[in-house]
């Protein structure tokens, strides 16, 4: 059996590679390039180079942390966590498989890109799992009620504390709740993140894993 984990923009055009190619760039006010304040978090990001430094970075969309349950769009606009449809996070993970599979056990992890049990190094980031697989600001998703803070082995995020977020089909829609068996799941994630000390972040990385059955 073939398993497949892409990390993707939400446009489902632009791929975000391993930590060896690309990922994400949070970036200041002026976009791409202009650096975030200390203590701060990013009011952009990009999709660019390992650092962050690629001249054909392409713009992803921005949720930035304002308080615990809610965060910040594009356009300066704030909204409860719940409120957020999947297609406006600025990360999907996809597993793909060549036959129907169930997923357990997802998790997402923030590390230092040397070991995954180390905590992130000049940075303190944020997460939520969004589950609100329809483009309407209302009625209320299902997923994460707060942010996380997460990092290293000692906090990490388990999407599937909300039971529709275990194994979410194609879209992140679970028709079958956590049974729900499909050959593509997706999960979408707000994510922000600020430097506790001025200086790009080349110690900073992402991974997910899951089991499936």
């Amino acid at each position: 059996m073939a398993i497949n984990i892409n990390y993707l923009s939400t446009d489902l055009t632009s791929v975000i590679d391993n930590l060896a190619g690309s990922g994400l760039g949070f970036y200041g006010p002026g976009g791409y390039n202009t650096s975030v304040q200390v203590g701060a978090y990013q009011d952009t990001t990009y999709i660019t180079d390992s650092t962050g430094s690629a001249s054909n970075s392409i713009k992803v969309n921005n949720i930035k942390w304002v308080a615990a349950s809610s965060g910040q769009l594009a356009g300066s606009e704030n909204r409860n966590l719940l409120a957020i449809p999947n297609y406006l996070a600025p990360l999907q993970i996809q597993v793909l498989s060549d036959t129907p599979v169930r997923i357990i056990n997802p998790q997402l992890i923030i590390f230092d890109r040397n070991n995954v049990n180390n905590n992130p190094v000049g940075v303190v980031c944020q997460v939520a799992t969004l589950v609100h697989p329809w483009n309407t600001t209302s009625p209320n998703g299902s997923g994460d009620t707060t942010w996380s803070q997460i990092g290293g082995s000692g906090s990490i995020l388990n999407p599937g504390n909300n039971p529709a977020a275990i194994s979410p089909g194609s879209g992140g829609w679970s028709p079958s709740g956590s049974l729900t068996v499909d050959v593509e799941h997706d999960w979408y994630f707000a994510i922000s993140a600020f430097p506790t000390s001025v200086g790009s972040k080349a110690q900073f990385g992402l991974v997910f894993q899951c089991e499936f059955i």
